[in-house]
C-alpha cells in the first residue's frame, strides 16, 4: 500500500493541487481563532488531565486519582501546551492537536476511498465533503480526541481492506495497530469492532475462500483483534444498557443529515453491479451498519457526537453511492456526467458544509457550551482573598482561575450514580474539591462566607431545589447572565459581598 501511495504522488499531479487546496482551506477553517471560543465542560476534562501530565508525568489529578480515558489525546495536548504554552483565556495549543488530526482526515478520507472504491471522482468528492463539514470543522476545534480517533481508524480500515486483498501480514498488524490508537484517542472507537468481524466473515464467503480462514496471518489478525475486543468488552460491558433513544438518533440522521444517509442508501444499488462493485458497496455498508447499530442502540445519552465516529464514512458512503447512480446510468452522455456528478455533490455540501470561518461553533444539543470564558473573567476581576468559589464544574475554575473552589455536585447525564461515582473522599473526583453535600450545608456556607457562584443552564435544570436556596438568600446576588446568549447560558452569583 505504502508503494501505491509513492506511485500516486509521482503521477497524478493535478489531484495533489486539488488535495492541496482542499487542505489549505480545511486547515484554514479550522485554525481560524482557534482560541477564541470558551472551553466547555468535558474540554476542561482533556486540559485537566493534561496539566497533570505537563507537571507529574502522568495524568494525575488534584484528587489523586488518574485520568485514564483518551491518553493518547491528552499525551499529545499535553505535549501542545508544553511547548506552545497554555492560556485559559486563548486555549489554542490546548485545541491544536485537534485541529491538526482534522486536518489529516482530509487526506485519510481521500486515500481510504481511493483505494476501497477506485475512484478518483468519488476520492476527491469525499475530501471535498470532509474539508468543508460544519460539523467536522466544530468537532476538531476542541480540546477532545474524536478527530484523532477519525484519523486512526480510516487508516486501520484502509490496511484492512488491503489485508483482506493480500493478506500480507504487515498490512494486517497496521490495521490492528491503527485501531488501537483510535481507541487511546477516544474510546468510542470501540464501536466498530464489530465491523471488522462483520466484513471478514462477508468477505470469506463472498469470495469463496473458507479455507483461507485457517491461515496463520488470518488466525492470528482475529486472535489480536479478539483478545483486545474483549479486553475493552469487559471494562465496559457493566455499563451498557439499553436506553431507547432510537428516535432520538434516528430523528438526527434523518433531519440533520438526511441528504447524506439518502447518499449512503444509493450504495445498496451497488449489490446489484457486478462482483467487483458488490465487495466495494459491502465492504463500506459493512462498517456504517453494525457500528450505527450499537450507536443507536446502545448509547447512555443522547449525543449526536457518537456519530461523528462514522461520519466519515457517511460521507465517503454517501459520494460513492451518487458516484453509481451517476455513471452507471447509460443515457447520460459521458460528457455530462462528471458534471452532473459535481452539482449534486456540491448540492449535499451546500446542506452540510461552511465556507466561511467562523470563531464560534455550535456543536449538538446535548453538548452545553455556555461562556465560561467571560463568566470566570468577570469573576477573576472582583476576585479578593477569601473569596470561595463554588461551581459545578470546578475543573473549569481551577483552569480559569488556578482554584477549584467548592463542588456544587451535578450528574451530566441527569443520573444520580454519576454524582456518587464521581465522589472521592468527599471531594470531586477531577479536582478534589469539597463537595456541598445537601442545602444545610449550602445555606451554612452561604450565611457564612463570601465568594462567587456559577451555574449554567444544565446546572439550572439538575440543582432544582438547590437553585431556589441560591437565588432566594437574602445574601446572593446575581452579577452576570447572558440570557440572550445564541449557546447555553451561564449566570454569576455574589454571595457575602
Amino acid at each position: 500500500m505504502f508503494e501505491s501511495i509513492k506511485t500516486f504522488f509521482q503521477n497524478n499531479r493535478g489531484t495533489i493541487i486539488i488535495l492541496g487546496i482542499f487542505v489549505f482551506c480545511g486547515g484554514f477553517l479550522r485554525l481560524y481563532n482557534l482560541g477564541e471560543q470558551s472551553l466547555w465542560i468535558d474540554e476542561g476534562y482533556t486540559i485537566n488531565a493534561s496539566q497533570g501530565i505537563v507537571e507529574y508525568g502522568y495524568p494525575l489529578l488534584d484528587s489523586g486519582k488518574t485520568y485514564d480515558a483518551h491518553k493518547l489525546h491528552n499525551y499529545i495536548t499535553a505535549g501542545s501546551m508544553k511547548l506552545f504554552g497554555f492560556d485559559a483565556q486563548n486555549p489554542w495549543s490546548a485545541r491544536l492537536p485537534a485541529a491538526l488530526f482534522g486536518i489529516l482526515s482530509i487526506l485519510a478520507v481521500f486515500f481510504f476511498t481511493k483505494r476501497v472504491t477506485s475512484s478518483l471522482f468519488t476520492s476527491l468528492s469525499a475530501s471535498f465533503l470532509m474539508t468543508f463539514s460544519y460539523w467536522e470543522i466544530a468537532w476538531s476545534r476542541q480540546a477532545r480526541g474524536y478527530a484523532d480517533m477519525q484519523f486512526f481508524i480510516l487508516l486501520s480500515f484502509a490496511f484492512f481492506y488491503s489485508w483482506l486483498e493480500n493478506k500480507k501480514i504487515i498490512n494486517g498488524l497496521l490495521a490492528i495497530l491503527f485501531l488501537v490508537l483510535s481507541y487511546f484517542s477516544h474510546g468510542v472507537a470501540l464501536i466498530f469492532i464489530p465491523a471488522y468481524f462483520v466484513i471478514f466473515i462477508i468477505h470469506g464467503i463472498s469470495s469463496g475462500k473458507i479455507k483461507e480462514w485457517l491461515s496463520f496471518s488470518t488466525i492470528g489478525f482475529l486472535v489480536i483483534l479478539g483478545v483486545f475486543g474483549t479486553w475493552i468488552l469487559y471494562r465496559i460491558l457493566p455499563s451498557i444498557v439499553t436506553y431507547s433513544y432510537v428516535d432520538n438518533y434516528v430523528s438526527f440522521l434523518s433531519g440533520d443529515l438526511k441528504y447524506i444517509s439518502l447518499a449512503v442508501i444509493f450504495v445498496l444499488f451497488g449489490l446489484f453491479f457486478g462482483k467487483k462493485i458488490f465487495w466495494k458497496s459491502v465492504y463500506l455498508i459493512g462498517i456504517i451498519l453494525p457500528t450505527i447499530i450499537i450507536v443507536i442502540f446502545y448509547s447512555q445519552v443522547i449525543q449526536t457526537r457518537y456519530l461523528l465516529a462514522i461520519f466519515p464514512f457517511l460521507l465517503i458512503t454517501g459520494a460513492y453511492g451518487l458516484y453509481l447512480i451517476v455513471y452507471k446510468k447509460e443515457y447520460i452522455k459521458p460528457e455530462y456526467k462528471m458534471i452532473l456528478y459535481f452539482i449534486i455533490i456540491g448540492a449535499v455540501a451546500f446542506t452540510t458544509s461552511t465556507f466561511i470561518p467562523q470563531s464560534i461553533y455550535n456543536l449538538e444539543s446535548g453538548s452545553p457550551q455556555p461562556n465560561f470564558k467571560k463568566a470566570y473573567t468577570i469573576i477573576n476581576n472582583l476576585k479578593k482573598n477569601g473569596d470561595v468559589i463554588i461551581s459545578p464544574y470546578t475543573h473549569l475554575s481551577k483552569i480559569y482561575l488556578d482554584d477549584k473552589g467548592l463542588w456544587l455536585p451535578i450528574s451530566l447525564t441527569g443520573r444520580t450514580s454519576e454524582i456518587t461515582a464521581n465522589t472521592i473522599n468527599g471531594g470531586d473526583y477531577y479536582t478534589g474539591a469539597p463537595i456541598i453535600p445537601d442545602q444545610t450545608a449550602l445555606e451554612n456556607i452561604l450565611n457564612t462566607m463570601h465568594g462567587y457562584i456559577v451555574i449554567d443552564s444544565m446546572a439550572k435544570v439538575r440543582l432544582k431545589g438547590l437553585l431556589t436556596a441560591i437565588i432566594n438568600h437574602p445574601r446572593v446576588t446575581l452579577l452576570y447572565d447572558n440570557k440572550s446568549a445564541t449557546n447555553d447560558v451561564v449566570a454569576v452569583y455574589s454571595f457575602g459581598i
